[in-house]
C-alpha cells in the first residue's frame, strides 16, 4: 500500500498563501535592486540625443498632467526665465490740457521719457492723445524725437499729420501713432514728442501717453 503524505497545515489555503507572499517578497526585492543599481547603470551607459529615435517622445505619448506647475520646483519658474529689465521700456502720460497755435515744432508738455540701453535695441515708440482744432483749416503734425543728449534725430516715419478729415471743429478726436527707430547703439537716450500747428488756427490736446519699448536688434 502506497504512502499518501498529509495535506499541508491549514489546507491548500495556507501553501497557496505561501506561494504568493513568496513572489510578493520577490517583486519587492527585485524593485528595490533596480532602484539601487539604476544611478550606476546610468552612468556607465549613457542616453545620448542621437540614440533617441525619432519620434519616440511625443505628446501622445505623456500621460495628461503628467507634468504640471505643481510637479516643477517653484524656484524654478519665478522670475529666472526673463530678468528685470530684460525688455526695457518706460512710459508716461499727462491730463493736463494745452492749446497751442504756432507754425514750429515744439515739445508736448510731459510726452518725455528716459530709457538705458545696455545692448543695441529697436525702440518702439507708442503716443496716444486727445485731440481738437479751432477750425478744418487746421492741420497737426507730430512727430517723435530721440536724443543722447548730443545728437537728435526723429524715429520713422517722420511726422503724422491730423486733419479734421470732414468733421466739424472743435470736436474731440482720439488718436494714435506708432513710431520705429532700428539699431539704436548702448547708451541713454531721451525720447519725447513735438507738434506744431498750421493753418491759422489752433489745437488743444489732454489726455494722453507715452511708451518706449526697446527689443533686442
Amino acid at each position: 500500500m502506497n504512502y499518501v503524505p498529509p495535506p499541508p497545515v491549514g489546507g491548500v489555503k495556507s501553501s497557496m498563501k505561501g506561494i504568493a507572499l513568496a513572489i510578493v517578497v520577490a517583486y519587492l526585492l527585485s524593485l528595490v535592486t533596480m532602484i539601487v543599481i539604476a544611478p550606476y547603470t546610468l552612468s556607465l551607459f549613457p542616453v545620448k540625443t542621437g540614440q533617441i529615435a525619432d519620434g519616440a517622445i511625443t505628446t501622445d505619448k505623456i500621460v495628461d498632467d503628467a507634468i504640471t506647475i505643481d510637479k516643477i520646483a517653484e524656484e524654478s519658474v519665478a522670475n529666472s526665465i526673463l530678468a528685470a529689465y530684460a525688455i526695457p521700456y518706460n512710459s508716461t502720460y499727462s491730463t493736463t490740457q494745452v492749446t497751442r497755435s504756432t507754425n514750429t515744432y515744439a515739445d508736448i508738455d510731459g510726452m518725455s521719457v528716459t530709457i538705458n540701453l545696455e545692448r543695441a535695441s529697436h525702440l518702439i515708440i507708442l503716443f496716444s492723445t486727445q485731440a481738437t482744432v479751432s477750425d478744418q483749416d487746421t492741420t497737426v503734425c507730430w512727430r517723435a524725437r530721440i536724443s543722447n543728449g548730443t545728437i537728435a534725430e526723429s524715429a520713422q516715419p517722420g511726422e503724422f499729420y491730423m486733419q479734421p478729415g470732414g468733421l466739424k471743429a472743435t470736436l474731440w478726436a482720439s488718436l494714435s501713432y506708432n513710431w520705429y527707430k532700428p539699431n539704436v547703439t548702448t547708451g541713454s537716450y531721451t525720447i519725447y514728442i513735438q507738434w506744431l500747428v498750421t493753418g491759422g488756427g489752433s489745437s488743444t490736446i489732454r489726455a494722453r501717453t507715452l511708451t518706449v519699448i526697446a527689443l533686442p536688434a
